[in-house]
């Protein structure tokens, strides 16, 4: 309970710390993956109704936000893959992408090669799965 006072007090004094994102600045970058053979496309997983529901509101509020966009039918049959939820104490859902089959078809980049090195990063805590 004294952890959660102090984390309070936290957000009480910086609130724009933890905020909507609905002023997130779009750089338009592009994401190159570099695999080895064509992707896989995993097929549609049927999903409880509150879990697609869940899913439903989640993707609406980010593509409301300007975080993503709904690819044509093109883009998003080959790069598909499902999504996993757990379960958090609040009784929300994290929505997770399962890139296990990505991922194993993807080539080595440089981050591969940094033996005793440091990478930084900055991360939105409060939606820090999207970013990892």
């Amino acid at each position: 309970m004294e952890r959660e006072a102090a984390f309070s007090k936290i957000i009480f004094k910086f609130p724009n710390v933890i905020r909507p994102l609905k002023d997130c600045e779009n750089t338009h970058t592009g994401h190159h993956i570099d695999a080895r053979e064509p992707p896989t496309p995993a097929r549609t997983r049927r999903l409880a109704p509150l879990k697609l529901n869940c899913l439903r509101e989640e993707t609406k509020t980010l593509e409301n936000e300007g975080i993503i966009r709904q690819a044509s039918w093109s883009e998003s049959s080959i790069w598909s893959s499902p999504v996993h939820f757990v379960e958090k104490k609040d009784g929300s859902w994290i929505i997770c992408g399962d890139y296990r089959t990505l991922n194993a078809n993807t080539k080595p980049d440089f981050t591969s090669n940094l033996h005793n090195k440091w990478v930084f990063t900055t991360i939105d805590l409060e939606k820090a799965g999207q970013m990892i």
